[in-house]
């Protein structure tokens, strides 16, 4: 690999890819081994947080030449795949949306056949019931009672409705459901859920001191650091 040079202070450093393995490998290694106990460790590992900053500027700068190159790369390549592969994802949906509407088709047909059965069957039921109310009055019990169990066991001889849909090696079904919410305020509880955006930004905003019931507020400390400020 061709060494790098990086700039960006009085003098310029060569990096290469070995001195910045190396480099890395020694940070790390002092990450560990120090500790913060005392004021002047505080402030030695405040000197290391900067040390590491400001490699971790020299590794990107090492290597954004080597990353640009890659993603002109990898972009051009992609697009060029997406110039194949939109048509066929455009003909992909537009099959898949014909064998839907299809499938949707026979599936209408066959309630609807079902309704119409359904239909015929309870207006069979109304006539038979409608005969045994007649006989009963007559005193005709014993009838009435058997044409009663008839109008709660009609049959209707109805025409088959094929709607089994041709399998196809690779094609499956699958039915997916979604849902509309029609009225919110009639959820239960346990569907809704806390705006943890806007209470975020709420108590952000206020550095904690607005209060919201239910709430509890969390404060932690964390350190942040720049590559700005030049380390000797």
């Amino acid at each position: 690999m061709e060494n790098t040079n990086i700039a960006g202070t009085e003098k310029t450093e060569v990096f290469t890819l070995k001195t910045i393995e190396r480099g890395a490998m020694d940070l790390s290694n002092l990450s560990f081994q120090i500790q913060v106990r005392t004021n002047e460790d505080f402030t030695a590992a405040n000197e290391l947080l900067r040390r590491i900053k400001k490699f971790q500027k020299n590794v990107c700068d090492f290597f954004e030449p080597m990353v640009q190159a890659a993603h002109a790369s990898w972009k051009q390549t992609t697009m060029q795949r997406s110039q194949q592969l939109d048509p066929l994802n455009e003909a992909e949906s537009l099959v898949k949306n014909k064998l839907s509407h299809y499938i949707a088709e026979q599936e209408e047909k066959k309630r609807l056949e079902e309704a119409r059965i359904e239909d015929q069957k309870r207006k069979e039921a109304e006539k038979l019931n409608a005969r045994a109310q007649s006989q009963e009055e007559k005193g005709n019990t014993a009838k009435a009672e058997a044409l009663r169990e008839k109008a709660d066991n009609v049959v209707i001889a109805a025409p088959i409705v094929h709607t089994a849909i041709p399998k196809a090696p690779g094609v499956s079904t699958v039915k997916t459901y979604t849902f509309v919410i029609e009225d919110d305020t009639k959820l239960p509880r346990e569907y809704l859920c806390a705006d943890m955006k806007k209470i975020g930004a709420v108590i952000r905003a206020t550095k904690g001191t607005l209060q919201i019931p239910g709430v509890r507020i969390l404060v932690q400390n964390s350190v942040r650091a720049t590559a700005a400020a030049e380390v000797e």
